[in-house]
Parts: C-alpha cells; sequence; structure tokens
C-alpha cells in the first residue's frame, strides 16, 4: 500500500511537471492530494481528487488555473467530481484571478493592459454584489467589457469572451442578465471567430 501510493504521488507530480504547472502549485497540489487521497481506493475518485486537488492549490496560491483546464489535464475527473470537492473542501473562484491573463490575451501594450486591468478590477464589487451566481470567468469578461467600455475601447465582444475563456454567446447573455442589453453590439457575422490555437 505505502509503495503504491507513493508511486501514485510522483506519477501525479510528473504529471503536473509535464503540463507546466508552477513548481509551488504542484508542491501545494501534492500536500492537499496526500490528505484526501488517504483510505480512497477508486481509480475514478482519485483522478477527481488529483483535479480538485490542483484546483484548489491554484486557487489558494491565485494562479489562474480555470475549472475547464483542470478537466482537459484529468477528463475523467468529472465522473466523481463534486464527491472530490466535498473531501477536498474546494473554495469558490475568485474572479480577480484571471484579469490579468485574460487582459494579456486581449491587449499586448502594457499601458494599454493596465488601464484596462485597473478599470476591470474597479468593475468586480459591484458584478458580485448584483450577480453572484454567475461564473468566474464570466464576470471576469464582463468586468473586462465594461472596462473597455468605459476606456473608449471598441474590442469585438468575441475577443473579450475568448481572451477571458468563455463563449461569445455566454458573455452576451450575462450582459443581458445584467441589465446591459442595450449596450450589447449585435451578433458578429458567421466565420469571422476567433483563431482556435493560442490556449
Amino acid at each position: 500500500m505505502g509503495l503504491s501510493f507513493d508511486r501514485d504521488l510522483r506519477r501525479f507530480e510528473d504529471y503536473l511537471k509535464r503540463a507546466s504547472i508552477p513548481r509551488h502549485v504542484i508542491k501545494r497540489a501534492l500536500a492537499i492530494y496526500r490528505k484526501a487521497r488517504k483510505g480512497v481506493n477508486d481509480p475514478l475518485l482519485k483522478h477527481s481528487l488529483k483535479a480538485v486537488a490542483l484546483l484548489k492549490a491554484s486557487r489558494e496560491l491565485r494562479y489562474p488555473l480555470s475549472f475547464e483546464e483542470a478537466l482537459k489535464l484529468f477528463p475523467r475527473a468529472k465522473a466523481r467530481f463534486l464527491e472530490a470537492v466535498v473531501l477536498v473542501g474546494l473554495p469558490k473562484a475568485d474572479p480577480g484571478l484571471y484579469i490579468p491573463k485574460a487582459c494579456s490575451r486581449l491587449v499586448k501594450d502594457n499601458e494599454m493592459k493596465g488601464k484596462i486591468m485597473a478599470k476591470a478590477f474597479a468593475q468586480l464589487p459591484k458584478l458580485i454584489k448584483i450577480k453572484n451566481s454567475l461564473k468566474p470567468q464570466t464576470l471576469t469578461a464582463v468586468a473586462i467589457y465594461l472596462a473597455c467600455k468605459e476606456l473608449g475601447l471598441e474590442f469585438p465582444l468575441w475577443r473579450i469572451a475568448y481572451a477571458s475563456g468563455i463563449e461569445e454567446s455566454t458573455l452576451r447573455k450575462a450582459l443581458r442578465v445584467l441589465g446591459l442589453k442595450d449596450s450589447v453590439p449585435k451578433a458578429r457575422a458567421c466565420g469571422a471567430g476567433p483563431e482556435r490555437g493560442d490556449h
């Protein structure tokens, strides 16, 4: 049992290294997984525990890893995900965690990026108070959209959505839910979507 447990931990660590997860996040994820894994023999639950341990470590250490990215690394984790969440005690994601990464995807100019980030961070508390049920990445996209609007920047809706890791339709729906329907531009023509290679 001891050898099997150690081998499982080593494999988990090696896999995260190959996925280019930062060393400090890996260290914390291993500690969380080691604690939650005790007494668990079900392979699917162990797989789910790895995904949730990585998510918890990322949120604790403010590393911008999304739920979707964690599931890409551990595709079978959906099977026992909720059970793993309870065992690990996964904290709610902070939307502010995703703003820097999304802004970096949206613009390359550092000065402009800084302005958008500052405005987006200022928007978040108001958005969370209004509609706390929206997913973190969706709130991030709405905050960036409002920040750009405030700065007079005209980015296509799909670019803001893609930079934030969501679909354009999700951002559109969120803006309507938040009562910003009149400020939403009309849907773009088919075939004008973003390049999907940059993840």
